[in-house]
């Protein structure tokens, strides 16, 4: 340490600060994403990018002439960290929406939420569409430029940001859902019962039909003339 040239400490100092106001909010979303990722499958990621920004502000003081290079490298790697971690969140929310659409009936969701079709459905459109575009700009290989990576960063956020708050929206009017869900059943069984009684009478009337039509003897109709022809003088 005592090796290093002057003035690094200060440089040192204040990207290190400049650094650090990303780093809390990286962590928040990286945060966000592990709870959003119960199983923890996809959060290494993440990690991953976290330690390699660690690596390169370490690097600075074994090479103290890379400080601005390794600095823009660290935060180069914690933008990818959260938009990783957004992407997470992304997928988490479109798995919730799926959850509710396969949950309930389209006509419980729309009784309950008739905007669905204007507020929802497009929304969804676009933020699947935005995470394709998304997902194919994403650098696979080792190359780092930082404006880049704050771009993909400020794309995925705006993304996961939309859908978040489409969740919440939507979660307004699950109770409401449930309800018209409990509805259309109740009027689906009514209608059921209500089928079956007209029809039970119906056929019971055809067959009682057939009967005195077939199988009632003409002897009895002659020896059991009607009322009106008893009356006759």
């Amino acid at each position: 340490m005592d090796n290093l040239p002057s003035g690094f400490h200060k440089s040192f100092t204040n990207k290190f600060l400049e650094l650090f106001k990303l780093y809390i909010e990286v962590k928040e979303i990286v945060l966000l994403a592990e709870y959003e990722n119960k199983q923890q499958k996809f959060i290494i990621s993440s990690v991953n990018e976290l330690r390699n920004s660690l690596d390169h502000i370490m690097r600075t003081i074994g090479d103290p002439a890379t400080l601005d290079k390794n600095f823009d490298k660290a935060k180069g790697h914690l933008y990818r960290a959260g938009y990783d971690a957004y992407e997470i969140i992304v997928m988490s929310k479109l798995a919730e929406i799926k959850d509710i659409k396969e949950q309930f009936k389209l006509e419980a969701i729309t009784t309950a939420y008739p905007d669905y079709f204007t507020k929802v459905v497009p929304v969804i459109s676009k933020a699947k569409k935005e995470l394709v575009s998304a997902r194919a700009n994403k650098k696979i290989d080792n190359g780092l430029v930082k404006k880049d990576e704050e771009k993909h960063f400020t794309t995925f956020e705006g993304i996961a940001t939309t859908l978040i708050k489409l969740v919440d929206e939507i979660n307004l009017h699950v109770d409401g859902i449930k309800e018209a869900q409990q509805e259309i059943r109740r009027k689906f069984w009514r209608n059921i019962i209500i089928t079956t009684i007209l029809s039970s009478l119906i056929i019971g009337f055809i067959l009682l039909s057939i009967e005195y039509k077939f199988f009632v003897p003409k002897e009895y109709e002659s020896n059991n003339p009607t009322k009106t022809e008893q009356k006759i003088p």
